[in-house]
């Protein structure tokens, strides 16, 4: 059966903590491409969920592009009605059915929101999720784009701490990722960041992810044991492969 989606397709993930800015981000994106607002976004400072199941938006490719994209606003980590773990079998589970025969071209944005000092769960997402995910995969670096949001909400005597804290805890994958973005309006680039990203996207080769796409489902009631939240921290990772 169909699924509407094309294996050349290059596909982005926009994943982050609850109210980091995901939907808005890509809502700025679809907007100046003169599409309208597609995905609903929360109040203000809220860091209740908007984004409870995951959502996307087809974009032809214009002249730079060969491919098409598909932009995938998910449901954001740390979220008190849904565990991390959750939240990445569903995306797990979207990936599989959209792509039944397990190959694609895609990569990740990471939006991190400054303003909440959230330090705990930057811990448990920023270094589980991600560095563990990719610190033994030199090449899925290129894959990973990394935003900080919302510095013109953080008191100007705090913004030296705070990036300080912020730098230390992203300096491994920083000097790595594709592209490391750092402002305080980054919703007006979104259009040069995700058209620049989806280029580079481009000139990579497809990625093999069914079967571990297929272990994590498997074991899905065992997912408070270690062995399986171990491999479930790296999902991310191998869902971006190796090459």
């Amino acid at each position: 059966m169909s699924t509407g989606f094309q294996q050349s397709d290059i596909v982005i993930l926009v994943t982050g903590l609850v109210g980091a800015g995901k939907s808005t981000f890509i809502n700025t994106y679809l907007e100046e491409l003169g599409k309208p607002e597609c995905m609903k976004v929360g109040d203000p400072g809220s860091l209740k969920t908007c984004t409870t199941q995951i959502k996307y938006e087809i974009v032809n490719p214009s002249s730079r592009h060969n491919n098409r994209l598909v932009i995938v606003d998910t449901p954001g980590f740390n979220d008190e009605n849904k565990s991390d773990l959750d939240v990445l079998q569903e995306i797990a589970s979207w990936v599989q059915r959209s792509f039944p025969r397990g190959a694609c071209r895609g990569g990740i944005i990471y939006l991190h929101d400054v303003s909440n000092d959230q330090h705990r769960s930057m811990d448990k997402i920023s270094i589980a999720v991600l560095k563990k995910s990719f610190v033994n995969t030199e090449g899925v670096y290129r894959r990973i784009v990394l935003i900080n949001t919302k510095w013109s909400k953080v008191e100007s005597q705090q913004r030296a701490n705070r990036k300080t804290k912020i730098d230390s805890h992203w300096k491994q994958l920083t000097n790595r990722v594709s592209k490391h973005y750092d402002s305080d309006d980054i919703a007006s680039g979104a259009k040069g960041i995700v058209e620049d990203f989806w280029k580079t996207l481009e000139s990579g080769g497809a990625l093999e992810f069914e079967n571990e796409l297929k272990f994590i489902l498997n074991y899905q009631e065992k997912r408070r044991t270690f062995k399986i939240w171990s491999w479930a921290r790296g999902l991310l990772g191998k869902l971006l492969g190796s090459t």
